[in-house]
């Protein structure tokens, strides 16, 4: 307080005559005429520092000449201010609350807190610039309510506290916290410039991130539709929000996008068919990675106030569509290797043509439809090893149209594929054959060779083929020669769309001489000539003697219309072509009856297709005829199968997969896993079987309360697998097959047993080490004109630190497919995609996943069953992978 002897006026100003005083210090009387006047000073923020601040006092009299005192007055803060309070969680600190609605996501940093996470941070009291710590021992004080789930422990000492807890619900939160020293100084927010007040903290809290179940993938070819991917995301609250990198740093390939379907979708698709020209220009002419697009996508949920955000990218390469196969002039796309790793092998100096690990009479047999015909091919060809097709025929049943059986009068063939990231595949080629009705071109991948080559006990036929010996001349020579192969169609028929997936076989040619003999089950699928077709499936056993076929029995279902328990069925046997092993053969059985060609692969295993035109009397029908016993009991059927099988139901193609266990005596217990056209459903089995002492005929049944087969009933006509089989003697496809399967209801259901486990263990219980090494894997049955035919090679990696996981694909080796993308009902050129890395999962009872994402599988280890039950898939099969 000042006081003069006469009433004057009172201001203020600063020392230096320029600017003004502080303004929100107190005067009293506030700038009036008084004898005394009061100054209080503002209390400074901590950015002021501790230097103290000078202010002048003014007093001028009201007479004239006015006299005027100036006292100079210097203000010193006490007790002063402290340093701000500092508290970083996840690396960030928020200065307000974020509006709702904003996506936060993991990658962003951003959240301090995500609900059902622990989640602490220290706070501290921290020196900075002219600001003191101040003297300890501090004393905190809280304003405001912590986060529910949350509180404040003292740390170490009093110069922090921790902040610690668990938000059980989203939010954004707000408290202040201020600290007093032993000298009464207290700590002021930084983001108040103006006073000197507690420190505001905000705490927001997130939901758990999406979860988002990426697939393997491939990479797109500009002009190619690309075959659609469906992102699955679950957790959270429907509807989903779907967006490609909201930063717009990574895009698409030109052509591609992102497109959910649905009211409510959890999943979203990229399809498009990519542009021309992008692959060699876009995304940075002349840059680094020309044609590579890392695109990050991202979901969210509906929650608020914050969504739940889930992200995954795509490592997306665009290309040129390489040419198809092509030996004179060599097409790119396949080599003759040379030095002495050429194709892996590692003797002498030479090295062995790719095309050496081929040689010999190989069977096929492909099926699906072509310009959306039912459309089956069967045939056998000569190859020499040097590339050549020198032989062979060819039957080909399409439609209506009349079926043709021709001779091959040229062909080649080439193996090892150069694919986009490098490394040559030596188990993969195509193969073009030449008869009088044209060219056409197949596309295929090989294994099960001849000498079971491995490497650490593992098949490891992409990067060594079968592997190098010396022959008797010192010669290199391959140690083996493949033996199997999945196989498609890679030209387009005619002109028009064909879909055409199958199997390819080694044949024993010494076996040609004898035929057939003995007693055989057979299983055959096809199309009955209504419109829109109905899908066919027969199963049944025979006897094969001499010329004839004679006691046959079967069960007929044409799209529902059932035909069951016939028996008395006979047919007629022509001799088997020395070169191709080729059987003309009539069948007849109820009133069904059959043109057939039947090729054999050995004494033990023949591929069937009818012949006969497509009409209302006569299917077009393809399987496969494997020897089995001469008698049957309850004991014929025991231990663990797997199961597949496909049928059509009216809202698309319905597949199916499963491991099944019987007792030997008549019950079944286990797992059926089925996509009916994207419509998923998992049945835990309950049920009973009988089977017929002569026929094999064996149905299937849940007649009591509480038991269940799933959604379809069916019927097998079993092939008792020997007591000593294991499952690498699946090597040899046939070896496994233990019954033909064909459904009783609409979807007329058509599939196969296959062996599983014997009594003895292992197996079970099932680990990843039993998926291990190079699978070659492919389309089985297309049920409609919109499956995508497709056939690869993968290499499955078990994991080193878990046992029921590994990968599938490597760095150096991913997926490597050759497929027929098919979009609405055109079907465009076929071509060698590189798919990304994937994943597998087994358990103990051999079901598990192959190829991550919705992939559900089950596996005896040499064999898997797989299904893609992505939501965007409406047109399912069921996929086979065997060593």
């Amino acid at each position: 307080m000042l006081s003069v002897n006469q009433s004057v006026t009172w201001t203020l100003q600063n020392p230096s005559g320029h600017g003004k005083p502080p303004t929100n210090a107190t005067l009293n009387p506030p700038m009036g005429n008084s004898t005394t006047f009061t100054y209080t000073s503002p209390l400074l923020p901590c950015s002021s520092g501790p230097a103290p601040v000078q202010v002048e006092v003014v007093a001028t009299t009201s007479g004239t000449p006015a006299q005027v005192a100036v006292l100079t007055v210097t203000v010193e803060q006490t007790p002063p201010c402290l340093a701000a309070l500092s508290a970083f969680i996840n690396g960030k600190n928020y200065t307000s609350c974020p509006p709702p609605g904003t996506l936060i996501s993991q990658a962003s940093r951003l959240p301090l807190a995500q609900v059902g996470v622990f989640t602490q941070a220290a706070i501290a009291v921290m020196a900075s610039g002219n600001v003191p710590l101040g003297v300890p021992p501090f004393t905190w004080t809280l304003s405001g309510s912590l986060p529910t789930g949350f509180s404040l422990v003292p740390g170490v000492d009093t110069t922090s506290m921790t902040l610690s807890g668990t938000p059980i619900s989203t939010g954004c939160s707000t408290f202040q916290l201020q600290v007093t020293d032993a000298n009464g100084g207290q700590s002021c927010d930084p983001n108040v410039t103006t006073s000197c007040v507690p420190t505001t903290f905000y705490i927001a809290a997130v939901p758990a991130p999406l979860k988002v179940q990426l697939p393997s993938y491939p990479f797109s070819y500009d002009g190619v539709p690309y075959p659609p991917i469906s992102l699955v995301g679950s957790g959270g609250v429907l509807p989903y929000t779907w967006v490609q990198d909201p930063s717009g740093n990574g895009t698409l390939p030109p052509g591609l996008g992102l497109s959910a379907f649905g009211s409510n979708p959890n999943f979203a698709v990229v399809s498009g068919t990519p542009n021309p020209g992008d692959s060699d220009s876009s995304n940075g002419a002349g840059s680094p990675n020309p044609g590579f697009y890392p695109s990050l996508l991202q979901v969210s949920d509906s929650q608020l106030p914050y969504p739940a955000v889930g992200e995954v990218t795509l490592q997306l390469r665009d290309y040129t569509p390489p040419p198809p196969c092509s030996s004179s002039p060599p097409s790119p796309l396949f080599i003759q290797p040379t030095g002495p790793n050429g194709n892996g092998g590692l003797v002498g100096a030479n090295s062995l043509l790719a095309e050496s690990y081929m040689q010999g009479t190989y069977a096929f047999m492909m099926r699906g439809f072509d310009a959306n015909q039912p459309t089956v091919i069967a045939g056998s060809v000569v190859t020499d090893g040097n590339g050549n097709v020198t032989s062979g025929v060819v039957d080909t049943a399409r439609g209506t149209s009349s079926p043709q059986e021709l001779p091959i009068t040229g062909g080649s063939y080439a193996l090892g594929v150069v694919t986009s990231s490098g490394p040559v595949t030596y188990n993969r080629g195509c193969m073009t054959l030449t008869t009088a009705a044209g060219t056409q071109t197949f596309d295929f991948t090989l294994g099960g060779c001849s000498n079971h080559y491995s490497e650490g006990g593992a098949p490891a036929t992409s990067d060594n083929a079968c592997g190098m010996l010396q022959n008797s001349q010192s010669e290199n020579a391959p140690a083996g020669t493949f033996t199997t192969g999945r196989i498609i169609e890679a030209d387009d028929g005619s002109g028009s769309s064909a879909q055409l997936s199958g199997i390819l076989r080694a044949q024993d040619t010494s076996s040609f001489s004898a035929g057939l003999s003995g007693p055989y089950a057979f299983g055959l699928g096809g199309w009955d000539a209504a419109t829109p077709a109905g899908h066919y499936a027969m199963a049944g056993s025979m006897q094969a003697k001499s010329a004839s076929l004679a006691s046959v029995a079967a069960d007929i279902n044409d799209a529902g219309s059932l035909s069951t328990q016939l028996t008395g069925g006979s047919g007629t046997l022509g001799a088997a072509d020395p070169n191709t092993g080729r059987i003309a053969a009539t069948l007849t059985v109820g009133q069904a009856s059959f043109d057939l060609a039947i090729y054999m692969v050995s004494a033990t295993e023949a591929l069937i297709i009818t012949t006969d035109p497509l009409n209302a009397n006569h299917p077009l029908l393809s399987g496969e005829a494997i020897t089995t016993a001469s008698s049957f009991s309850s004991a014929s059927l025991q231990n663990s199968h797997m199961l597949a099988m496909g049928g059509v139901a009216s809202a698309g193609p319905d597949v199916s997969i499963g491991v099944l266990t019987f007792d030997g005596v008549g019950a079944i217990t286990g797992t059926i896993y089925e996509d009916q056209a994207a419509t998923l459903g998992t049945t835990t089995v309950s049920a009973i079987y009988a089977v017929d002492g002569t026929t094999g005929r064996t149905p299937f049944s849940a007649p009591q309360v509480g038991q269940t087969l799933g959604a379809h009933a069916f019927v097998a006509y079993l092939i008792p697998p020997p007591a000593t089989l294991i499952h690498t003697d699946c090597s040899n496809p046939a070896s496994c097959v233990t019954g033909f399967i064909v459904g009783i209801d609409s979807t007329a259901q058509d599939g196969v047993l296959e062996f599983q486990t014997q009594s003895v263990a292992p197996p079970p219980p099932f680990n990843n080490r039993f998926v291990a090494g190079d699978f070659v894997y492919g389309s089985s049955e297309n049920l409609d004109s919109m499956t995508t035919s497709f056939e690869g090679d993968v290499f499955g990696q078990p994991s080193s630190s878990a046992v029921t996981s590994g990968s599938l694909g490597t760095a150096q080796f991913p997926f490597f497919e050759d497929a027929s993308y098919c979009l609405q009902s055109e079907c465009p050129l076929l071509i060698t995609a590189d798919t990304r890395q994937g994943s597998y999962t087994v358990n103990a009872n051999g079901t598990g996943t192959f190829g991550g994402g919705t992939v559900v599988s089950v596996t005896n280890g040499n064999v898997v069953f797989y299904i893609d039950e992505s939501p965007a898939n409406s047109h399912p099969s069921v996929s086979v992978a065997e060593q």
